[in-house]
């Protein structure tokens, strides 16, 4: 899918990151390398489930990769998608205008959007009134 969205002429290294897993979470609580505060509440329920652990460790582990490969690199950004992110077509074009704007400001950090669910063809991120 990145193949289909980024132009040819576009420099773009990417890499996948395996996904903890319900096994890795159990591993990490049971080491002590993460703590689950048993009085944290999502919602109607109490605690954290393993898969939310497991999202935790792959999320914790790819922004400390990034920290790490981009501290180095100040010219060099980096987007986070989902496996299943559904990118638009000019979705290479706008990116760059994002990373315009937001050098301008002085960000370090974008949040580019979050849905549960629900027709993202009519959404539009405005951004410097570009987007």
């Amino acid at each position: 899918r990145v193949q289909d969205v980024v132009p040819s002429d576009v420099e773009f290294d990417y890499s996948f990151l395996r996904a903890s897993n319900a096994s890795d979470a159990q591993e990490a609580i049971d080491s002590g390398t993460v703590r689950v505060d048993p009085t944290w509440r999502s919602g109607s329920r109490w605690g954290m489930t393993l898969g939310e652990v497991g999202c935790f460790l792959s999320h914790h582990r790819l922004w400390r990769k990034i920290a790490a490969e981009l501290d180095a690199r100040p010219d060099k950004y980096a987007i986070v998608l989902e496996d299943d992110a559904v990118l638009s077509d000019d979705f290479a074009e706008r990116i760059v205008d994002v990373v315009s704007s937001s050098t301008r400001h002085g960000a370090e950090f974008v949040y580019l959007a979050y849905r549960f669910s629900g027709a993202l063809e009519n959404d539009r991120v405005v951004v410097d009134n570009q987007l």
